[in-house]
């Protein structure tokens, strides 16, 4: 790789995109219909999203990263 030239830059950087993408996991989501809000939000974030409507609600398919060593993401602040 060339700092002078960028030479390399370009495998470079295809070379982290395919290492960051082992990294994320599937995860399906299920928004009952009622939070359409928080389904738009997810959708304006993550963009296209596998979806399918069940009895219960929206199911959502995403490439998240593996979350399960860090904070629980599922408690809001607000319930602190």
């Amino acid at each position: 790789m060339s700092a002078v030239t960028g030479e390399g830059v370009e495998a470079l950087g295809e070379r982290i995109e395919l290492e960051f993408e082992k990294t994320l996991r599937s995860v399906d989501l299920l928004l009952p219909f009622d939070e359409g809000g928080r389904l738009a939000e997810l959708h304006d974030i993550a963009g296209e999203l596998e979806r399918s409507d069940t009895a219960e609600g929206v199911l959502d398919r995403l490439k998240s990263l593996d979350v399960a060593a860090g904070p629980d993401l599922t408690k809001s602040e607000a319930s602190e």
